[in-house]
């Protein structure tokens, strides 16, 4: 996967039985998302560094159960689906337990720029957390060009990072 983000202040994620203490958290406003809320580590040994990003399809869809995903023991961004009914609830839980949230947009072929900010907007409102979005490997951002640069833009304001497939003429990284 392609990344366009500044890991900024990422970090080691607490114990699953420890809630992410405030003092973890920037409370400025002025910070962009992706670092005010970043899950915090530290890299004491300069150790080559590997995102783990998790799709949380929940379990009607046939995914690990919630209880069982917030015990990893590992730095893990979760990307849900603001449209799947319990998804605040679910980043909710990801987030006590340490975890990164990241927004799945996943706008259907022929989508529009307005689309994408309707779109933006609305899973903003849902999973307010969220350090980045994540398109899904069909999604128009991964293969169309103004629909990609659009939401590049809508994370750019909002303070989101954005990660996206490599391969084909994956339009994001331009």
């Amino acid at each position: 996967q392609d990344e366009i983000f500044d890991e900024g202040d990422a970090g080691t994620v607490p114990a699953p039985d420890d809630a992410l203490p405030d003092a973890t958290l920037s409370t400025d406003a002025e910070e962009p998302a992706i670092r005010r809320y970043a899950a915090p580590f530290e890299n004491v040994d300069e150790k080559a560094l590997l995102a783990v990003v998790l799709f949380d399809v929940g379990e009607a869809a046939g995914g690990l159960d919630l209880a069982a995903l917030t015990t990893l023991s590992l730095p893990v961004t979760v990307v849900i689906d603001p449209e799947v009914p319990d998804s605040a609830a679910r980043a909710a839980a990801f987030r006590k337990a340490g975890f990164e949230i990241a927004i799945l947009s996943k706008l259907p072929q022929g989508a529009s720029a307005s689309d994408a900010e309707v779109t933006h907007q609305g899973a903003l409102a849902v999973l307010p957390e969220a350090v980045a979005i994540v398109g899904a490997p069909d999604a128009p951002m991964q293969t169309d060009g103004q629909v990609a640069g659009h939401l590049v833009e809508l994370a750019l304001a909002d303070g989101l990072g954005v990660v996206s497939f490599a391969g084909g003429l994956n339009p994001v990284p331009r």
